[in-house]
């Protein structure tokens, strides 16, 4: 049952493929398979044909950028890399001690000390232009880790105001809507209360709310804001803002 379950995360795996991490992967798999019994091998052939997944795979430049930044993780080297900044629409020069890489929604991101802001940032390497090591090492703070970095966060984007206070966000759902809400953990602090009529309010805790306000267009009608006020004012224009474009004729 566990030689089982490695493999049903094989298809998972594959978009690792081209990287380090991939060509490690595929060598653990091929001594694994060398060593099963041939009556284990012809059933992983066939849940193989059996279970599959469709995986981002990288192009070359991902896979070597990966490679590069997932070695200076290992072994503490400062990087001097070249990023497009897709909030400010700008491209800059950063050096950064990169703490850790990690995976949300099949992209790869890197964390790291940037010296020119002094302060800990999130850097999406498909966004990483040029990437070269500086020839410093660095050492990593003992209290960091990845999920106290994004403890008070909704998804990947973290507060960068340090003065941000946390905010308990409540969101309504329709009937239509809770059934997929109340599959999901949204939040580590999430709240789920659930209406005699089929809604739901989902309340939790965060620290700025710039993917709360996406996460919430994005169910469209069968989700509302609650509150905080200021959270369900700005929402409100937003839409205003859209339905005045719908208004326009083309």
């Amino acid at each position: 049952g566990e030689l089982l379950s490695l493999y049903v995360a094989a298809p998972i795996l594959a978009q690792y493929r081209g990287t380090l991490l991939g060509e490690r992967f595929d060598a653990s798999f091929r001594k694994i398979a060398a060593l099963l019994p041939e009556r284990l091998r012809d059933r992983v052939c066939l849940l193989q044909d059996r279970v599959n997944a469709k995986p981002r795979v990288p192009s070359h430049e991902d896979a070597t950028r990966f490679s590069r930044v997932l070695d200076a993780v290992h072994r503490d080297r400062q990087l001097r890399i070249t990023y497009f900044s897709a909030h400010r629409g700008a491209t800059s020069t950063r050096e950064i001690d990169p703490y850790a890489v990690f995976v949300a929604n099949s992209t790869w991101y890197v964390i790291g000390y940037d010296h020119a802001r002094a302060r800990v940032l999130t850097f999406a390497i498909d966004r990483i232009w040029t990437i070269a090591e500086s020839g410093r090492t660095f050492r990593r703070p003992t209290n960091f880790s990845v999920g106290g970095f994004f403890a008070d966060a909704f998804g990947v984007v973290r507060a960068d105001d340090a003065t941000d206070t946390h905010d308990e966000i409540t969101i309504a759902f329709d009937a239509f809507a809770s059934r997929y809400v109340r599959e999901t953990e949204w939040h580590p602090t999430q709240r789920i209360n659930v209406r005699r009529d089929g809604r739901v309010e989902l309340t939790f805790r965060v620290r700025g709310t710039g993917e709360v306000e996406r996460f919430v267009l994005a169910w469209g009608e069968h989700a509302e804001v609650v509150s905080p006020p200021e959270l369900r004012d700005r929402m409100r224009r937003r839409l205003e803002r859209t339905l005045e474009r719908y208004a326009e004729d083309r």
